[in-house]
């Protein structure tokens, strides 16, 4: 896959959020540049070989545009890989809490069985009342 190919990809994604003047509109807002909406098609375009996109926008794109293939893209192999552990550990952090609080919702819920079979609750001691 070409950086043409992954900026065209990311456009036509983004296009159901938003249309590319808003892409264009951020993408100044951030970069502080004139780039115009002819600029990010011809970017884009299989057509035009001699237009590159710059290096020095995959960043407002990529948060512009809400797709980080792009910045991925450019990355060496060993960045890439260091970002996909990172993400691994993120989701495993997710899938042990979601993990941990089953067991505790399982738990409380056994410990209320064993003491419904046994005919035992756990009461609350009365207080005596003072005069």
């Amino acid at each position: 896959m070409s950086i043409r190919e992954l900026v065209a990809r990311a456009l036509k994604h983004c296009s159901k959020l938003k249309k590319r003047p808003q892409v264009v509109s951020e993408l100044n807002m951030l970069t502080r540049l004139g780039v115009t909406e002819n600029m990010l098609s011809d970017w884009a375009s299989p057509s035009k070989k001699g237009l590159r996109f710059p290096a020095s926008l995959i960043g407002a794109f990529c948060e512009a545009t809400r797709c980080d293939e792009l910045a991925r893209f450019v990355m060496g192999p060993r960045l890439r890989e260091l970002v996909e552990v990172g993400e691994r550990v993120c989701s495993m952090g997710r899938t042990l809490g979601e993990i941990e609080d089953r067991v505790a919702r399982l738990a409380g819920q056994g410990s209320q069985k064993k003491a419904k079979r046994k005919g035992t609750t756990k009461a609350k001691p009365k207080r005596s009342r003072k005069a």
